[in-house]
This record gives C-alpha cells, structure tokens and sequence, in this order.
C-alpha cells in the first residue's frame, strides 16, 4: 500500500506564492502569476503537517512530529528551526512575523520566540486546545477546543478575552475574514457558524451539510465560504445572503482538469480533498488531496486476485471567476 496526500495548502499575504506540503519531505512553493512551482523546501526531518506565512511573507514555517521549521523564503534557507518539541504538535500559526503560537498533543497553548534562538514559554495552563488560527488584522488568535467552544486570545497580553459557544461537535476548521471581525467555524456535527466576533454571537449558520466538513476558508473580501468535505464534495456559500452558489466533485475536478494527463489515473480512481484555500485576491480556490487507486498486484501470482492500493497526492487550482479548472497536479509527489 502507497499513501500520499496534499495536506496542507497556505498562499502568502500577498498572494505571489501558493504554498503546499505533502508526502515528499518538502515545502514547495507554486509562484502564482507564472503557474508553476517554483521554490522547493527540504524539511530532512519527515513529513510536513502543517504550514503557515508570516505576515511579511518573508518566512514561511513548516512542523514535522518534533519540531518547527521557519525558512526564508528569498534565500531558500532555514532561518530558525525548533527542534526536540516537548511534545508533537497538532496545530501552530504565526502570530505576525516573529513569533509562533503552537498547541501539542498535551493539548497546551504554547508561543515561540522566532527571534531569540526559538525560546518557548506556555501561553494558557489550561490543556484544552485543538486548532490555532490568528488574524493580523484584529491581533486575535482563535483556538478551538476540547469542549466544543472557541476561545479568543489576545496574543500581547496572553489574555482570554471570550470564549464563542454554539457547536455541538468537535470543531474541524475555523478561518477569519481578512478584516479580523468575523469568524467561521465549522463542525464534525455538519454545522457552520459565521460569527460575529464584535458581538460574540452567531450572525448564521449553515445547516443540512449531510458530510463532515474537512476544512473551510473564506475570500478576502469576505462574499465567499469554501468548504470541502468527507464526501469529496467541494461546496460553496454566499456569505452575506447564506445561499449556495457552487458544488464541485473533486473526482471530476482532478480527471477533467489541464495537468491530468496519465492513463492508468483515469482508471473510475477516486479522489478525495483534504484542504482548501482562497487566494488574496479571491479570483484562485485551491484544493489539496489525494487519489486513491486500485490495481493488480504485479508481484502476485497470476489469478491470485490480490491488488495493490495507491494513494497518490493531487493538487486542483479552479478559477472562480471562469468557473474552470487551469492546474491539476498529478506528479507532485514524484522527486
């Protein structure tokens, strides 16, 4: 059995550079305008779980089980690197340019000091995080949790400023708006909730998904929700009416589009979405994932009806202005 997956997708503030990491050790770095990958990131310490851009888009990091990577991205080097973590991470982003705000398996808040040598220091005792986001733009950190809330931390003064409260599930993805004042979380229970973050209440919810929901974002300019979920189903939402305007198959998607060019993958190969991300300026929606393919063991004996399963990483770029497919990846994980 070969697994690989897209799964995790980052474009840079300013929207020059899509970043991806998958089953390949590295970080690569897709320049936008030119469509074509064009930085590639060695971690040389495992797999990529996860990435994020500081605000500057000058470093970009990158954490493997037991440690944190930040890489200039103009030299291609590392410019930090965390290593021997007390504990694996579950989730980190930055918090501006030179700190880090990370939660590990302990399920503890914890920030690193990019500047001093990576020193580290607990943010909250109290052990219930899950997932961290943060906007630049309101200063606000958003960290779900264990008892199905959302807790708002100012990062300066490490304080708990509220706490959001309205999901019934476990909370799978949450993204900001780029002015910092909404919020939209969604849950295992098939529920989004946009929220209000001056009022700290619910302005809608999104009801009747019928899938879990794997990851979400949101556009810039704050009209668009983007989901993908376990169904492999990529849907999308008018946020300020809260009507659906799209739903795309991401089978269809990776068969149909420019890049998917391999006969054996057009073999009924399922595909599934693991992440999504809007560029800055709205007009790109990314989707990361994997195609899972199944076909005879060529090392078993004839009529042994054994088979050989292979999950191969995918990458679709789908145009939302045109409404069509411009890249889809079928080769990223090859080195």
């Amino acid at each position: 059995y070969y697994a690989a997956s897209v799964n995790k997708l980052a474009y840079a503030p300013n929207g020059k550079y899509l970043a991806y990491a998958g089953p390949d050790w590295e970080i690569k770095l897709r320049n936008v305008e030119e469509n074509k990958t064009q930085i590639v990131l060695e971690s040389k310490n495992g797999y990529v779980d996860n990435i994020d851009w500081s605000a500057n888009n000058q470093l970009i990091a990158g954490n493997t089980m037991n440690s944190i990577s930040a890489w200039n991205v103009e030299s291609g080097s590392i410019q930090t690197k965390i290593q021997d973590l007390n504990t694996p991470l579950r989730s980190f982003c930055f918090i501006g340019s030179e700190s880090i705000l990370g939660i590990g398996q302990d399920f503890k808040l914890r920030t690193w000091d990019l500047i001093n040598n990576g020193t580290w220091k607990v943010l909250d005792e109290e052990a219930i995080g899950v997932h961290a986001i943060y906007s630049s733009q309101a200063n606000l950190a958003a960290v779900s949790t264990t008892r199905r809330s959302i807790i708002l931390i100012n990062p300066d003064t490490q304080e708990r400023i509220g706490e959001l409260t309205g999901h019934y599930g476990h909370i799978s993805a949450m993204a900001f708006t780029q002015d910092g004042k909404t919020l939209i979380s969604a849950s295992d229970q098939q529920t989004i909730i946009v929220w209000n973050l001056e009022q700290r209440k619910p302005r809608l919810k999104l009801l009747g998904i019928n899938a879990d929901i794997v990851d979400l974002d949101v556009t810039n300019d704050a009209k668009t929700i983007a989901i993908c979920d376990s169904k492999g189903a990529i849907r999308c939402w008018d946020l300020p009416s809260g009507q659906e305007t799209t739903t795309l198959i991401f089978t269809e998607l990776t068969h149909s589009s420019p890049g998917f060019l391999n006969a054996r993958d057009s073999n009924k190969a399922e595909s599934t979405p693991v992440c999504i991300a809007f560029s800055p300026n709205s007009r790109q929606l990314a989707v990361g994932g994997h195609t899972l393919r199944t076909q005879p063991n060529l090392m078993s004996y004839a009529g042994s009806g054994y088979v050989r399963q292979e999950q191969h990483p995918r990458l679709v770029i789908w145009n939302a202005a045109e409404s069509v497919a411009i890249q889809s990846e079928n080769k990223i994980d090859d080195r």
